[in-house]
C-alpha cells in the first residue's frame, strides 16, 4: 500500500493506491456512515446518488435503498454482498469524522476532520499503518505537512495532493487504455482494469 498525506489546518487528507475496498473500509467497519454516492456499472448502471442529481433530491435504484439511511459500514458491505454487489465503480461514505472515496481501482482518499483529537483517525493509524512507521507519519504531518512512502517520493514535486492524486489517475487511466489498445490488437476486447470512471 502506498500513501502519501497532507494536513491542511485541521484537516488530513490521505491518498491510497494499492489498496482493495474491503481492506480500506475495514478499519472502519463499525462507524455509521452516510452513502453520498455508490454506483456499479451493469448493464444500465445502478447507483444512489445525493451529490450529482439533476432534480437536486437523492436518486436511488430499488436494488441500493438501503443506502438512503445511515448505516455502518460493516453492514453496507454486508448488504451489498446480498445484493450481489462487489467493489463499486464509485463510491463516497462520509460522517462528521471521516470521509472515503474512491478514485480509480484500488484507489482511495479518505479525509480526516479535526484529525488531532478524532478517535476514528487513530484507529485507522494504529491499523493501517506499521508501528514503526506510525511516529514518523505523525512527525512528517506536524514539521512539514506532508508525509508520503518511498514509491510516491514524487509527491514532492507537486504543489498538493489534489494534483498528485490526479497525476496518479492519469497514469493509471494511460496504463488501462494502453492494456484495452493492445487487448483489441491481440483479438480480445477485455481487459482485467477496465473500470475508468470519471477524472477526479
Amino acid at each position: 500500500m502506498n500513501i502519501a498525506a497532507e494536513l491542511n489546518n485541521s484537516i488530513l487528507t490521505v491518498f491510497i493506491e494499492g489498496s482493495t475496498w474491503q481492506s480500506v473500509t475495514a478499519v472502519f467497519d463499525k462507524e455509521k456512515v452516510k452513502v453520498e454516492r455508490i454506483v456499479y456499472m451493469e448493464d444500465d448502471p445502478v447507483f444512489h446518488d445525493t451529490i450529482t442529481t439533476r432534480t437536486g433530491k437523492p436518486e436511488t435504484h430499488q436494488r441500493l435503498a438501503f443506502c438512503a439511511n445511515l448505516i455502518t459500514v460493516d453492514v453496507l458491505k454486508r448488504k451489498l454482498e446480498q445484493a450481489g454487489f462487489g467493489e463499486p465503480y464509485e463510491v463516497r461514505l462520509a460522517n462528521d469524522k471521516f470521509t472515503i472515496d474512491k478514485e480509480f481501482t484500488d484507489a482511495y482518499t479518505l479525509t480526516f476532520s479535526e484529525f488531532a483529537n478524532n478517535e476514528t483517525f487513530l484507529q485507522w493509524l494504529i491499523k493501517a499503518i506499521p508501528s514503526f512507521e506510525a511516529d514518523n507519519f505523525m512527525q512528517q504531518l506536524r514539521s512539514v505537512g506532508r508525509y508520503y512512502t518511498r514509491e510516491f517520493v514524487e509527491y514532492r514535486e507537486y504543489v498538493d495532493l489534489k494534483r498528485f492524486t490526479e497525476h496518479r489517475f492519469e497514469m493509471w487511466h494511460d496504463a488501462v487504455v494502453k492494456e484495452y489498445e493492445e487487448g483489441l490488437a491481440k483479438g480480445s476486447q477485455r481487459c482485467e482494469s477496465c473500470e475508468i470512471p470519471d477524472t477526479p
